[in-house]
C-alpha cells in the first residue's frame, strides 16, 4: 500500500518539523520525550494537531497516528469504521478481528524509509485508531 493512499493530510515519513509545520500550521499540543532503538536512547517530538499525531526522532517523522471519529485511512477505511473494508486481506497479518486484535499491514512504501508499517486497531469491531510508522534508525 503506497503511503500517498494514506490520510495524512500531505504529512511523510521522513518530512522534516518544519514541513509539517508547513503544511498543518501550529499544533494543538507539543511534547517532548525519548525513544530506543538499536541505535541507542534519542529524543523525540510529537506534534498534535487532534485527529493527526507526527511523532518526529532523529530531525524527522517518524510515526503518523491517525484518529478521531470517522477520520478515513485508506481505500474507504476509516476511524469508526469496519476493519472489514480493508480491500487486500493478503497483506495483513494477526487478523483475529472478531476479538479486536490489531493486525498489520507490512512494508507501505513510504518514500524516504525503506521498510515501513500501517498497524489498524481494533475494538469491538470498529477501527479506533492508525499508525504509520517507519523500522529501525
Amino acid at each position: 500500500m503506497p503511503q500517498d493512499q494514506i490520510a495524512t493530510h500531505g504529512v511523510r515519513l521522513g518530512d522534516s518539523e518544519a514541513n509539517v509545520r508547513r503544511l498543518l500550521g501550529k499544533p494543538r499540543k507539543t511534547a517532548s520525550g525519548t525513544a530506543e532503538d538499536d541505535g541507542g536512547k534519542y529524543p523525540t517530538t510529537t506534534l498534535d494537531y487532534g485527529s493527526l499525531i507526527a511523532i518526529l526522532g532523529r530531525d524527522h517523522v517518524e510515526s503518523i497516528v491517525i484518529a478521531g471519529s470517522h477520520r478515513p485511512i485508506a481505500a474507504g477505511l476509516s476511524i469508526g469504521g469496519s476493519p472489514d473494508r480493508l480491500q487486500s486481506k493478503a497483506l495483513v497479518d494477526n487478523t483475529d478481528l472478531a476479538h479486536g486484535a490489531a493486525f498489520n499491514i507490512r512494508f507501505c512504501g513510504a518514500e524516504k524509509m525503506d521498510n515501513a508499517g500501517l498497524s489498524i486497531f481494533v475494538d469491538h469491531g470498529r477501527v479506533t485508531k492508525a499508525v504509520l510508522y517507519a523500522y529501525g534508525p
